[in-house]
């Protein structure tokens, strides 16, 4: 019976912290919503050099060592990669301001995990 309730409680406590891990990224997206709303379509238009680029160099490469026939697949590959490498490092600050407020919000849980688990008597 003990484990069934250690399991239990274990259970519930991942949920809740899973579940403030969510609230607290919803809760960065709305702080950074006016910043991201502006930032994200120009970020993904400046992603776009980066992905011809990258469509470019393999378009170069598939010619010095695959057949002609073969050369789409690469080079939408290499494209497609490089344009999420950049939109990612380009999104990296927003990415992390919602991770802070994650954070926050997961600590709040685990002290309060902590708490019920090692009361303070003050007495």
């Amino acid at each position: 019976m003990a484990h069934t309730t250690f399991f239990a409680d274990s259970l519930h406590y991942g949920r809740e912290l899973v579940h403030a891990g969510i609230d607290g990224l919803r809760v960065g997206d709305r702080l950074t919503s006016q910043v991201q709303e502006a930032c994200v379509a120009r970020l993904a238009r400046k992603s776009l050099w980066a992905a011809a680029l990258g469509g470019s160099v393999a378009f170069v490469l598939c010619g010095v060592i695959v057949k002609r026939e073969h050369r789409l697949t690469p080079v939408l590959a290499c494209g497609a990669g490089a344009f999420c490498a950049d939109f990612l490092w380009r999104t990296r600050l927003v990415r992390s301001k919602m991770m802070e407020c994650a954070e926050k919000e997961i600590e709040k849980v685990r002290d309060q995990h902590w708490l019920a688990s090692h009361p303070i008597d003050y007495a």
